[in-house]
């Protein structure tokens, strides 16, 4: 069962600041959108790494909460979709 937080925590990071996008630690659990830290475009970048990176695939409900969009839920999303991927 894969449960590296901090190992997600920093690839998800180096994803956002190659894309020139910083975020600090402290803004782990903030809304992406309600600080404008990433636009919608952004996002969609963001999650195609993410599926190319970890070979998973999200699903438009995967996306239906307003909670999945800090890195933190992001984060408890991509160990979901791992570790059902080994299954």
């Amino acid at each position: 069962m894969f449960r590296s937080d901090m190992k997600l925590n920093n690839v998800l990071n180096k994803i956002l600041q190659s894309k020139n996008i910083k975020i600090s630690q402290k803004d782990y659990g903030t809304n992406f959108f309600e600080k404008n830290i990433i636009d919608s475009i952004q996002f969609l970048d963001l999650i195609s790494e993410i599926e190319k990176l970890y070979k998973v695939k999200f699903s438009n409900k995967d996306f239906n909460s307003q909670n999945v969009y800090t890195i933190k839920s992001l984060n408890n999303l991509l160990i979901k979709k791992i570790n059902a991927k080994k299954k």
